[in-house]
């Protein structure tokens, strides 16, 4: 039994303890192989991983860093995984909005979660984001 004891001890050590390590560890195992798919895309982890850079480099270019505060308005996917992924590369914060928000709901969030970049889809289902902040309903 002893041997039992140390297993998890040792499996401890060998697993990544960050979002980034996880997604580090799985591009260097198979680079190739589907991280995420929807009906519209398929990425690989090697894809992933590039894109995660690429917005994260977009990020910091506009001024975002450790602490800075993103609100996410995307229903889960690409766009989603990316942009939390590209957060957690620079140390921000990612506030994600419900895409079944109404209007006033999606103001108040947006007012009181002290986000300093938003990001968001125009469109998802029947609701028309874009539409509803650019008349400030």
């Amino acid at each position: 039994m002893a041997g039992s004891a140390e297993l998890p001890k040792q499996m401890s050590n060998a697993l990544p303890t960050t979002v980034g390590a996880v997604l580090r560890r799985s591009v260097a195992a198979n680079p190739a192989h589907d991280a995420i798919a929807t009906c519209a895309e398929t990425l690989s982890y090697r894809a992933l991983e590039e894109r995660s850079a690429t917005m994260a480099r977009a990020l910091v270019a506009i001024g975002a860093g450790k602490g800075t505060r993103i609100a996410l308005l995307a229903p889960d996917g690409i766009l989603w995984l990316t942009t939390f992924l590209a957060a957690m590369r620079i140390g921000a914060i990612v506030a994600p909005l419900s895409t079944l928000c109404t209007a006033p709901e999606l103001a108040y969030l947006l007012r009181h979660s002290d986000a300093q970049i938003f990001i968001g889809v125009r469109r998802f289902l029947r609701h028309e984001y874009a539409e509803r902040m650019t008349l400030g309903a």
